[in-house]
Order: C-alpha cells, then structure tokens, then sequence
C-alpha cells in the first residue's frame, strides 16, 4: 500500500481550545500500567482517498491525556462481481489509554474532526463516523477486552463523489492546528458547513442554508479579530472604519452593529442579496414566522452564492498556501443524493388489469452493474441496466429512454442515458417466476389458518413438517433471485421428498398421520441416539391413543411419483451435492475458462423455479387434506397447470444455454 505520512510538526500559539489548536506532535512515550489500544470508526463518505491510498499521521492531546496516537484514514475498496468500488471512509487510531472504555471515549473525539476537514476539503457529503471495532491491541497479551458495533458494510449502488486531494487536506490541517486564534471557532464553523453538505439535495437548501448562516454568524468575531490583526486597529477603530458609533450612550450595543456590518461586508463579500435573503430565510425559519414553503423559495436564490462566500471565509481564515486556496475555492459543493434515474416507455398490449398475478401494480424489476473510474478528481459510476418486466403475460413494454435527474448544472436538461451508450437488458418475466410468486401468496394464504390446539400428535408433526416444506420453498426462491439455481437443486431435493411424504399422509388407504410420526422417530433415533427408548415408547403410545398406524419403517421417497415426475431435477439435486464435474460446469461461461458463480435468467432457473412451484403446491394440497384447511382448490389446480407446462418447456430447453 501507499503509506503517505504526513506528520505535522510545530505546536500551536496560545489561544487554541479545539482538536485543530490543540493536536501537537508526539514527542514523548507513555509508560506505566497503561495498555494499546485500537479504535475503527467508519463513516458514508462520498469523498473518496484513492484505491491502496492510507494517510497516516503521528498526533497528541495532552489536554485528553493522550501521546503518540497513530491515526491512518483510508477508504474501503471492495471487490464487487468482479468491480473495484468505493465503500466506506474509515479512520483508525491507535495509541495508549487506561482502559478500553478510556480508549472508546477519547479516540474518537480525535478521529471526527478529520472527517469533517476530509469533507470540507472534497465539498461533498460525509456523515458522522461511528465506532465499529475497538481492542486491546498490546503485544503478547493473553486476554484482550475487544468491542463491535454492528455497522453492516455499504453495498449496492455506488454513488457520485470526488477524490479527496491529500496535499490540500494535509495543508488545511496544519492551518487548523497552528491557527493563533479563533480554532475552536472555526472548528464549529466547519462542523455546520459539514451539516450543510449533508442537506445538500434537492427539497433540503432550506436546512442547509440555516446551517449556512449558522457558520456565518460563528465565523464573524473570528473574522473581526482577523481584521483587527491585519490591519492593526483595535475593534473601536475598525467599528469606526465601518461607520459604527462606540461612544452613543444611546446605542451602547455597538458591538453588535459592528458584527452584522462585518458579517455582510466581509464574511458575504458585500453581496447585500446573499445577506439579506439568507439571514430573512434563517430568521423565519428559526422564530416560525416563515411557512416553510417561503423559507425554500429564498433559499433557492441564494444557496449556491452562500456556499461560496462561506467557504472563502473559512478558506481566508486558515490562511492556506495560495495555491492550496485556490483549489480549494474552485472545488464546489457537489450534491450527491439527488440523482435519480427515470425511465419512460409505454405499456403495450390488451388486459383488464396489467399488473401480474401477485403484484398490485406493473413495475420493472431494475437492476444496476457497476463498474468505478476516476476522472481527475471524481469517482463516476458506468452502469449496465438490466430490467424484468412484471407485468401481465399479455402486457409488453416499449422503452422509450432513460433518463438522469439531479441537481441541474448551468441550467442542464435531463441526461437521456440511452444515447450515451448506455447497455439496457430488457427481458419479460419468466412464466416460472410468475408461478414462484402466486406459488408464495397461496402458501401464505394457508398458513393463515394455523394449527387448532386439541388435534392428534400426528397433526403437530405434520404441521411442524409443512412449516419445514415452506422453508425450503422460500430458500429455494432466494437462491435463484441471487442467481443460484444450481445450489438450489439439493433444497429441491429435500422440498420433493416432504411432497411424497405428504402424498402418503393423505392416502386414504395408507398409514395417513402415522407417517409423520415415523418421520419423527426417526430423526430422534439417527439424530439424537441419547434419547431413551421410554420416550420413544411414550410417542408410540400417544399415536396410538389418536388410532394412528405408524409404519415400521418409511419408505423410499425416490419411487414416488412426484421423484419420477421431477427425475431431471432429482438428478442434477444428486450430481450438485457431491460436487460432480456436470453441475460445475454449469458454470462456465460460452465455453470459456472463465467460472461465473452466479447464473443467468434461462432454461435452468425456469427448470428449477417451475420444479419448486410443483412440490410446495403438492405438499399444500395434501397439507390441506391432512390438517383439514380450507383450500381454493381451483387455484391452485390452475396453479399446476401452469407448473407442469413450464416445467416440461423448460426440460426441453438447452440448460447449457444458461451457464
């Protein structure tokens, strides 16, 4: 990895209070009973360091009781269907402390403001880091105290965001730190202009503006007293510079005068407009004497100009090397939550209702690929489109284009994404998913009607046993959603072998209940030998008290018809679970020696899709007759219909063609 290391040395000038006065060089070492410690904080961040890129630097805050910290921020580069992409913003530090929970109170509050300097630095979005791990990290220890917060890890989407630039954080940070006055001010300040970035989306200028004029009126004795310095006067003078009477008994607050008249002439550069509609805007917000409505209106006219007047004014009062400035002040607040993608088309085709079975309303099922690339500055996302259409089977889509909206720039219309060359895969939705989804309605249908408590214990082991058939349905269906319809075939197996059983449950001249009985004798006896023969025996006996004949011994499942009906499938379920060479070669892809773990929509997952709808429909209408449901036996004939027919299109389909 590139380590850059850009300690800072120097200690600040009297007068500093915040973490930007008060971090100074590490110096000295820590000794006593004291251990290591490490504390990980990660943040969404739509600024960016680059792949393989750490900034470390070497840090002490002696005010917190803390020396040599080491603290390294880097972003989380994961590798994603074959992408390197961008995820989280993560800061590590690392030092000494007096205990784990002295560690997870104290590092942090070295760790955020580096966040929200890397924020202002990129001009874009960055949310508060949390703590996600920390640990006694002292070598050779025997026993360490560790903790972890439960921060799932981003996924999906990636979005726009820009590459911080590591000189220019480098330099704004020392300028912070070595700041003579006004840091803790100025941190403040940077914290609302952080708040502000967060608001940054279209419908949110009325916050961030008043997090905007917030930072505003922290920043304006800090740039009075920069005045003052600058132009070696003390505050009477530079009130008198700006026309403001000290010495009127009957204007004794002339201080304040001063503070609006610097703030509007300094901090807004003279821009009356910006001023006056932001502090309006920010006055009816805060005394509710606006509707929100018109607080949005003035905010619209002014936040692109009081983002910049904001920024100069901080950027003024860091006094960063001119050209750091000056890339600095060109870098505009990027909105990174606004984009959205809309597609327009028609709907084409006859019904009275265009939406499929199971859906209450059309819709495309719409996935994004995405692919990373950095463009100067900026991490921009490719994407690959690809679209299921849910609709009725005799509903069809015409695409029309797609299109991007976001925040407008100079005035820009909609990006029409389908001239962009932009790859589009628009397929309809298989008749096997549309079985699967009607198949999962039906079965929750029953499952509504429950179990009545008086019934035999075969009723309770079948019941159990049905809950365990609907289990596999949905496992089955979650697999092929991810693309897995080869992993799915041993799941099928075992959702066939309940169908049989459930077959046979409900033959009037067979064993009836009697076999979900043996089925629980016998998972105990292969399963849990240490349960005795007495409590066996007791089960025997309570069936036996219910009438219930149970079996001597279970029979074979594969001599079942539904097993011969689904011998394909039965085949392929056996060649998966032992890893044959047949099944993993479904997974190359055109022939190539290239492996793709996931599968594409085709023969196979129909195969598989149509395969599970016939087993859980069959297990549900024995089910029915064995624990004595209401059932819509019409649909669910219907049901099968549709299964069986998919099922034999698919087994006469080139399976080869899916992998």
């Amino acid at each position: 990895m590139t380590k850059p290391n850009p300690s800072l040395p120097g200690s600040p000038e009297d007068g500093a209070a915040s973490y930007g006065d008060r971090v100074t060089e590490s110096t000295s070492s820590v000794g006593g009973d004291r251990a290591e410690y490490v504390v990980v904080l990660r943040a969404k961040s739509s600024a960016k360091f680059l792949p393989d890129e750490v900034w470390e630097l070497s840090i002490k805050v002696p005010e917190l009781g803390l020396a040599d910290l080491l603290v390294r921020m880097f972003t989380r580069w994961a590798v994603e269907a074959g992408q390197r992409l961008p995820r989280e913003l993560v800061v590590e530090v690392r030092g000494w402390a007096n205990s784990l929970d002295d560690a997870l109170g104290k590092f942090p509050m070295v760790a955020r403001p580096l966040v929200t300097m890397a924020g202002f630095v990129a001009n874009v979005q960055v949310d508060e880091p949390e703590v996600h791990l920390a640990f006694d990290s002292t070598p050779m220890r025997s026993e360490r105290g560790f903790v972890e917060t439960y921060l799932p890890d981003e996924s999906g989407v990636v979005g726009q965001g820009r590459v911080i630039h590591v000189p220019s954080l480098v330099a704004a940070c020392l300028a912070l730190r070595t700041m003579p006055r006004d840091g803790a001010r100025l941190s403040r300040a940077l914290r609302h202009y952080e708040l502000a970035l967060r608001r940054w989306y279209l419908g949110g200028e009325w916050l961030a503006l008043n997090h905007l004029w917030i930072a505003a009126e922290t920043l304006t004795k800090a740039v009075i007293r920069n005045a003052m310095a600058t132009r070696r006067v003390s505050e009477q003078e530079l009130a008198h510079e700006f026309g403001v009477v000290t010495d009127d008994p009957d204007r004794p607050r002339w201080k304040e005068i001063l503070q609006a008249r610097v703030r509007e002439a300094l901090v807004f550069n003279g821009d009356n407009n910006a001023y006056k509609t932001t502090k309006d805007a920010s006055d009816g917000l805060e005394h509710g004497m606006w509707d929100l409505d018109k607080v949005a209106t003035h905010a619209n006219q002014v936040i692109d100009a009081t983002f910049g007047h904001i920024r100069r004014t901080i950027v003024d009062l860091l006094a960063v090397p001119e050209d750091t400035a000056t890339r600095l002040l060109a870098t505009t607040p990027l909105d990174v939550q606004s984009l959205r993608k809309v597609i327009r088309g028609r709907l084409i085709g006859t019904a009275a209702d265009p939406a499929p079975e199971g859906e209450m309303y059309p819709r495309l099922h719409w996935t994004t690929g995405i692919e990373s690339a950095i463009d100067g500055r900026a991490v921009e996302m490719n994407h690959r489109e690809q679209m299921t259409l849910l609709v009725h089977p005799d509903i069809g889509f015409q695409l029309d284009r797609i299109e991007v909206h976001g925040r407008p720039v100079d005035g820009q219309a909609p990006i029409n994404l389908t001239d962009d060359g932009l790859v589009v895969s628009m397929t309809p939705a298989s008749p096997a998913l549309q079985l699967r989804r009607a198949t999962a309605l039906l079965i929750e249908e029953s499952l509504a009607n429950g179990l009545l408590p008086d019934r035999s214990i075969g009723h309770r082991f079948a019941f159990t046993l049905y809950g365990q058939a609907v289990a596999f349905f949905h496992s089955i269906s979650k697999l092929i959603d991810f693309g897995h319809p080869i992993e799915a075939l041993p799941v099928l197996r075992a959702l066939v072998t309940l169908s049989a059983r459930f077959k046979e449950m409900a033959d009037p001249t067979g064993p009836g209940l009697g076999i979900a009985v043996r089925l629980a004798l016998d998972s105990v006896d292969q399963h849990h030998p240490d349960v005795s023969l007495e409590r066996q025996q007791e089960v025997l006996a309570a069936a036996a008290g219910f009438d219930l004949k149970v079996p001597e011994a279970s029979t074979d499942p594969r001599s079942s018809t539904i097993y011969q009906r689904l011998r394909m499938e039965m085949l392929l379920a056996d060649l998966t679970s032992v890893g044959a060479v047949q099944t993993a070669g479904m997974h190359l892809f055109d022939g190539h020696p290239t492996f793709r773990v996931q599968q594409p929509s085709g023969p196979l997952t129909d195969l598989v899709s149509s395969a599970a709808a016939i087993a859980a429909l069959n297990v549900l209408r024995n089910a029915a007759t064995v624990l004595e449901w209401p059932l819509d036996t019409d649909k669910l004939v219907a049901l099968l219909d549709r299964a069986h027919s998919a099922n034999e299109a698919a087994a006469q389909s080139d399976l080869s063609s899916s992998g």
